[in-house]
């Protein structure tokens, strides 16, 4: 019932998001701006998605304690797949329950990973906004917000690094026991990003650290590549609907983001930039649904190449299916 009520709420938002992002825009218009794109600026677009892609894996392989690229990058794109197509981001538990069947490692280390994984790109985006917002004119209330961004972020790296320095116990601490079960929640997740860094040590920390800024670079790139085809490239325009797009996707939505990432990479077209809403529409539907239907194409070539069912797969990232064990290899 919890699972049903979140997912109706993420429903909701996306609606409104999506409603929010085409009120004001005739359909006829979106539809004359893509038919006069230029599609040749779409091919440095997937030279930089692969980029990207093929270093999300290898900081994963890293993560996970050196497995083999292609296995990671095949599971990984199951889990792109099962976010794409179900809701509440549950192609992360796929995911690690795939890689652990293929790879031997534990889904515990696994799991581990994907939450260092998460902590270094939320850190990244959220630098990336505080950034922006000092070298980009927005709306009073855009600034104001990465102000307090800026502060929440340099406390959250402070409050972090105390827990981590003092995690060496099993039990939370008494002032975090406090939260009851939402303390136990958080500590669990300090834990888990202790263990997943402890798993792979300093040096490959660092080329963790390296490997995470051309992520980045990448995706911006991967943005301003695509934003070409419709519009004046501009690499920090690109960057501002980079950053927009990912913090509206940390909102509950239907599967994908759809309606959230779009609404807000719009927004950040067109309030700062001026950009046409008709021409900034048709380049982030094409921008961002172009990158979900290619990554849920891998996925499912991936489900193939392991020999395992969609419906396995599913039921896998929901918790209802065996063991990663008895899964088919």
């Amino acid at each position: 019932m919890a699972r049903a009520r979140r997912f109706a709420l993420a429903l909701t938002i996306s609606a409104a998001a999506l409603w929010l992002a085409l009120r004001h825009v005739a359909l006829a218009d979106v539809w004359r701006a893509l038919a006069s794109a230029h599609p040749l600026w779409l091919l440095p677009a997937l030279a930089c998605l692969a980029l990207m892609f093929s270093g999300r894996a290898l900081r994963w392989a890293l993560l996970l304690g050196g497995t083999p690229f292609w296995t990671t990058l095949l599971s990984l794109s199951v889990g792109y797949m099962l976010n794409n197509t179900l809701p509440l981001r549950v192609g992360e538990i796929g995911r690690a329950f795939v890689v652990s069947r293929q790879t031997g490692v534990g889904v515990a280390r696994a799991l581990s990973s994907v939450v260092v994984e998460r902590v270094l790109d939320l850190g990244a985006v959220l630098l990336m906004f505080v950034l922006l917002a000092r070298l980009v004119p927005m709306p009073h209330l855009v600034a104001r917000t990465a102000s307090i961004a800026s502060v929440a972020l340099a406390a959250t790296l402070v409050v972090g690094g105390v827990l981590l320095w003092k995690s060496n116990g099993e039990r939370a601490p008494s002032w975090l026991a406090r939260f009851g079960a939402r303390g136990d929640r958080w500590w669990g997740r300090v834990r888990d990003v202790r263990d997943g860094l402890r798993a792979i040590g300093r040096r490959r920390l660092a080329l963790v650290l390296v490997l995470t800024v051309v992520i980045w670079a990448a995706t911006i790139l991967l943005a301003d590549s695509a934003m070409g085809a419709f519009l004046p490239p501009d690499a920090t325009a690109a960057a501002v609907v980079v950053v927009a797009s990912n913090l509206g996707g940390a909102l509950p939505s239907a599967p994908g983001g759809f309606g959230v990432i779009q609404g807000f990479a719009k927004m950040a077209l067109v309030l700062p930039f001026h950009v046409p809403e008709d021409r900034a529409l048709a380049y982030v539907f094409v921008w961002t649904l172009g990158q979900q239907m290619l990554l849920v194409a891998l996925g499912l070539f991936a489900l193939g190449r392991f020999g395992i069912s969609l419906g396995q797969a599913r039921r896998a990232a929901s918790g209802q299916a065996p063991a990663p064990a008895e899964l088919p290899r």
